[in-house]
Parts: structure tokens; C-alpha cells; sequence
């Protein structure tokens, strides 16, 4: 009796892994992309991967040029997306700032205005005085591209370009010094 219950046992873990196989033929198994936050063959957008090269942008500055993400390449870079309207954006402002003056040999920061206007972003960031670039995404592209969906939102990539970490919330200076300090393994993170 034990043998012909393993039998049947076996039988269906078969017979599950088939079915399974199958579905994955029919329906394909999911894209990836090299630099994600493209819309794929089927329409659809891929957030940037941990590991993957971060989407390529070009914004116009508060200073009205234009920066591109290939410019701040060679060291780790941290984005920062934020709004004049969002609160723990102004910390995590704060803290980038005193993290930009201290480690500028090491690390660079850029931050991304969503959706607002120059004059505005202007009065909301000299009283920061900050010490990095500010990008104005006024259309949202590149938001959508990086798949933000709340703020503040931060990446940080190494020196080559590619996504290590993720924060959600705002970012604390130790904790980016932390990371900074042995660009491990990617993985996300939800500051405290």
C-alpha cells in the first residue's frame, strides 16, 4: 500500500510539473532588459532592476542646461526624486547635501524635481543651497521610467551605472555612507 501512494505521489508531482511547463510555453516567461524602465515588446514598463543599468535620461537643469545620467559616470552616483510639496523631502534634501559636501571625491548626488515649475523648484531648493545638480522631470518620463511611486525616492548606483539599492522614504546620511562604503550585492531597502 506505501508503494503504490509514493507511486501516485510521484504521479501527480509529474503531472503538476507538466502542466506547469506548459503554461510557462504558452504564455512565455517574463523579458528583461539590460537598462530597464523601457516598455517591452507587449506594452509593458519594467522598473529598474537591482543590478541592472539604470535608465539612461536627459534633463534640463534649474540653470537651464542639460545634464544626461552618462555624465555621472565613474562614481557612485544617488538620485534623488522629490517635490516642493513633500515634507520628508526637504530632510532627505538636507541630508544629501551634507553627504555631497563630504564625500564629493567619493560619490555624487543629483536631484529630480517631479512635474513642477523651474521658478518654483528654484525657491524651494536656494534656501537649501544646495551643492548638486537639481534636474527638472516637468513631463514625468523619467519617473515613469524608474517606476517612482512614492516620495521621497532615492537609487544608488555604482560607478559603472547599474542600481544597487532602492530607499523608499527618506534616506539617512549613515545609512547612504554605510552603503557607500561597500557597494555589496544589490538589494532593496525601506529606511526606517
Amino acid at each position: 500500500m506505501g508503494k503504490s501512494r509514493a507511486a501516485c505521489h510521484i504521479a501527480l508531482a509529474m503531472l503538476s510539473l507538466s502542466l506547469a511547463l506548459a503554461l510557462m510555453i504558452k504564455t512565455g516567461l517574463p523579458q528583461r532588459a539590460e537598462s530597464s524602465g523601457y516598455r517591452l515588446g507587449v506594452g509593458q514598463l519594467v522598473a529598474p532592476e537591482l543590478g541592472s543599468l539604470a535608465p539612461p535620461f536627459e534633463l534640463p537643469t534649474l540653470d537651464y542646461r542639460t545634464r544626461s545620467l552618462a555624465e555621472f559616470r565613474g562614481k557612485p552616483l544617488i538620485i534623488s526624486f522629490f517635490a516642493t510639496w513633500c515634507p520628508p523631502c526637504v530632510d532627505e534634501l538636507r541630508e544629501l547635501r551634507a553627504l555631497a559636501e563630504s564625500e564629493s571625491g567619493r560619490a555624487r548626488v543629483v536631484a529630480v524635481n517631479l512635474g513642477e515649475l523651474p521658478e518654483a523648484v528654484r525657491a524651494f531648493t536656494q534656501p537649501l543651497s544646495l551643492s548638486f545638480a537639481v534636474l527638472l522631470d516637468q513631463n514625468l518620463e523619467v519617473a515613469s521610467r524608474y517606476q517612482v511611486r512614492g516620495l521621497p525616492t532615492a537609487f544608488l548606483l555604482d560607478d559603472s551605472g547599474r542600481v544597487r539599492r532602492v530607499y523608499h522614504g527618506t534616506v539617512r546620511g549613515e545609512l547612504l555612507l554605510q552603503d557607500l562604503a561597500g557597494l555589496g550585492p544589490p538589494q532593496d531597502s525601506e529606511p526606517a
